[in-house]
């Protein structure tokens, strides 16, 4: 051979027996049973297996782990493995079994098995994607419709980017007598579906609701009821509009407040009077924010759940809270809004909680959030972080002064 030739030939004889290590080295050979890519949906409970098979006895010294992240699990009241061992002549059989309860989507990840044994270590690691489960909802939860005018009702299921068709929607009457003259139509998918009923009368107001009828524990069974009221000339009205931000406001009695959906690069919620006379006041968007506030929620809930299952240490939880106050300062150099300082205020408060319960509060977490505080003295109010063996906000506002424990 050339030494072209031998170098190829070298090359994969060391391929080979590298692939031999990892697979069968001391006749030990371990294998995920059920797949290995796992897809599920939130809620649900799921089983990972694997299974060893190696030479030797009882006397057989062999370590068997679940990992996440490279943490080993415990058992905890969602978390739970089981291990069983089979002895057949000079045989050992292992099997273990990782089952996860009401998963969420942070477990979506891999999940990793280990086992050691005759001073060598194999892993095997399971992927698991996890989706939300598809919620039954309608647009609007609240109806107001002019006597003799059409009623739309219109329901949806929310999409998660996994399912690519749905059950089909049905209206159910709730508080009104059983619907015959509604007229009903769907997208191909059944993702959506419109109710009408044209000639609305006062026996029409009452409660509704969109139900599925599919028997799957996938799919919510139905959706939030919705309110149909039925106004004459002489009620005194808001009439539907837009206003100066694109948000649409349905009919509202005068006297009433509306409440809404933000802005679309907002989250929270609005709202808007109707007075007496049935004229429209300003939209408030004062517990509007900027919809990063969703991603730091996002982060501290993952931290959360990790820390329920056992599955945190002081340094990841650290990293957490200077990650989610690092993020609020760069939400905050281009201005707050009221929702924004809401938020902030809401977000503070779980992660002193957090830092509480994992005893993570030192100067390094505590420098970061007095200096939040301190940027929005702008806010008319001055806000003192103190920190014992507690944490407690001190509000002082122009009447007064407000003790305000951060929990």
């Amino acid at each position: 051979m050339n030494v072209l030739d031998n170098l190829i030939y070298l090359v994969v004889t060391l391929i080979v027996v590298q692939r031999n290590n990892v697979y069968s080295f001391t006749n030990l050979t371990v294998v995920i049973l059920n797949t290995t890519n796992i897809t599920t949906h939130q809620g649900n409970t799921i089983d990972l297996k694997a299974q060893v098979v190696t030479n030797g006895g009882r006397n057989k010294t062999i370590e068997v782990q679940w990992l996440r992240n490279e943490m080993k699990i415990a058992n905890t009241s969602r978390l739970n493995q089981k291990i069983q061992r089979i002895f057949e002549l000079n045989v050992t059989y292992v099997f273990s079994t990782l089952r996860i309860k009401n998963v969420n989507l942070f477990d979506t990840g891999n999940w990793t098995f280990r086992i050691k044994a005759d001073n060598v270590s194999i892993t095997r690691t399971a992927t698991v994607t996890v989706f939300a489960k598809p919620i039954l909802k309608v647009q609007r939860d609240t109806l107001l419709i002019k006597e003799g005018d059409t009623i739309f009702i219109v329901c949806y299921w929310t999409q998660n980017g996994h399912e690519t068709s749905f059950p089909l929607i049905r209206l159910a009457p709730y508080t009104v007598n059983e619907r015959k003259t509604w007229i009903s139509t769907s997208s191909s998918d059944n993702s959506y579906a419109v109710f009408m009923k044209k000639n609305a009368y006062a026996s029409d107001a009452g409660q509704y609701r969109c139900i599925n009828n599919q028997t799957s524990d996938v799919y919510s069974i139905q959706s939030k009821l919705v309110d149909v009221d039925i106004y004459t000339a002489d009620d005194t009205i808001c009439a539907s509009s837009l206003d100066e931000y694109g948000l649409s406001w349905s009919n509202t009695y005068g006297g009433e407040i509306k409440y809404g959906s933000c802005p679309t690069d907002k989250t929270g919620y609005s709202s808007r009077y109707c007075d007496m006379y049935g004229i429209w006041d300003f939209t408030d968007l004062s517990y509007c924010a900027e919809d990063d506030f969703d991603s730091l929620e996002q982060e501290l809930d993952a931290i959360y759940a990790e820390m329920e299952d056992g599955l945190t240490t002081p340094t990841t939880i650290s990293s957490a809270i200077n990650s989610t106050l690092s993020g609020i300062k760069n939400i905050s150099r281009n201005g707050s809004s009221s929702g924004g300082l809401n938020r902030t205020l809401q977000i503070l408060s779980r992660i002193v909680t957090l830092a509480n319960e994992s005893d993570s509060i030192n100067e390094e977490v505590v420098q970061p959030i007095i200096k939040i505080y301190d940027y929005f003295l702008i806010c008319e109010f001055n806000i003192i972080l103190l920190y014992s063996n507690f944490i407690t906000v001190i509000i002082f506002f122009k009447f007064g002064m407000v003790f305000a424990p951060l929990y």
